[in-house]
């Protein structure tokens, strides 16, 4: 986008053949974690398309489904086997 100056003159103050792009929209950190909008903009059209391959995923019919109760019980295992490691190595 090319923009004009206030006194009607329509220079930029840029070098000649040189156009002046729009700043980025600045975020406040109270309203949102990204500094501008369009890397909100980036992330939001990221994390849509990661949706959209995981929800193709779970309706391919080889698709295969873990119970919670097992999947928290590996994790269990997983926490229990770092924290003897981590006390092994402090002992």
């Amino acid at each position: 986008m090319l923009l004009r100056s206030n006194d009607g003159s329509g220079s930029t103050g840029a070098p000649d053949g040189c156009m002046l792009l729009p700043m980025p929209t600045i975020l406040s950190p109270i309203e949102s974690e990204f500094a501008t909008v369009e890397e909100a903009e980036a992330y939001d059209r990221w994390f849509r398309a990661e949706v959209e391959v995981a929800l193709r995923e779970a309706d391919a019919p080889d698709a295969v489904f873990v119970p919670h109760d097992e999947v928290m019980a590996d994790m269990e295992t997983i926490i229990r086997e770092a924290e003897l490691r981590l006390a092994a190595r402090r002992s």
